[in-house]
């Protein structure tokens, strides 16, 4: 759902700027609303045109065509107009309680009423995620490989995961270790962390494209780790399947 926000008067105030959080919830919701009406991006500018009362020769095909595709950033006077359109749609159902509460009475004997429990590996908060394997010395420390982001909340519904995955990994002589806040362009993901036993699955998928992403969590030794499988990518031969080994650091109750 796409909040709004309210001036010191109480009237709707004008967004001038839009954050990555803001730029995928917008984002999902155009995509939510083309599935659920059948139609294409041009279908959908005569769409927002009409909503937002705009001429639809002044929302470039191009410009909502990069906008879905998170291909670049899109500027924030175009992502107003897609923001004002969002604003107007019914929320949608919640589709990640709906995947939790499922996929808890999958994989707990049935249960109908299994209430998200704080994971024994995870806890909530942010985290950031390394390729491979730890450094096994402290001055290694600064060639690691940053893959990306990981954020866990628990609410009483799921426990809600959000994950942006940096651009594929340079050589640590080309990309020393990154900071924390970061904000090199990557992919983003949502899904839900669901327990069975002594394991726990994440299950995610794309807010673009919808592309599935599961983890598989352990920890070992102190070390949380993940093996992670991603598909589809297009690879030299066609559509392949990514795997991955990931490690994750505990960076605190906040969001990064």
């Amino acid at each position: 759902m796409i909040a709004q926000e309210q001036s010191s008067g109480g009237e709707p105030s004008r967004k001038s700027g839009f954050d990555e959080l803001e730029r995928e919830r917008i984002r999902a919701a155009l995509f939510r609303y083309m599935e659920e009406h059948r139609i294409g991006v041009p279908t959908l500018i005569v769409h927002m045109a009409k909503a937002v009362k705009r001429e639809a020769q002044y929302i470039p095909q191009k410009t909502v065509q990069r906008f879905l595709a998170n291909d670049t950033r899109t500027n924030d006077a175009s992502v107003r107009v897609f923001y004002e359109f969002a604003l107007g749609l019914p929320p949608g159902k919640d589709e990640l309680a709906e995947l939790a509460a499922g996929l808890s009475r999958f994989f707990n004997e049935g249960s109908a009423t299994v209430a998200p429990r704080q994971s024994a590996a995870m806890c909530d908060g942010a985290y950031q995620a390394y390729a491979g394997s730890p450094p096994a010395h402290e001055k290694d420390l600064f060639s690691r490989i940053a893959a990306g982001f990981l954020t866990v909340t628990t609410t009483a519904a799921r426990t809600h995961m959000a994950e942006r995955r940096l651009a594929p990994p340079l050589p640590p002589s080309a990309r020393p270790g990154l900071p924390y806040d970061h904000k090199e362009r990557g992919e983003a993901f949502e899904g839900v962390l669901v327990r069975f036993d002594s394991f726990e699955v994440g299950v995610m998928r794309s807010t673009a494209t919808r592309k599935p992403r599961v983890h598989f969590f352990a920890r070992h030794e102190s070390v949380l780790w993940s093996e992670c499988q991603c598909a589809p990518v297009t690879g030299a031969e066609g559509e392949l399947l990514l795997s991955e080994r990931l490690h994750f650091e505990y960076s605190g109750a906040g969001v990064p």
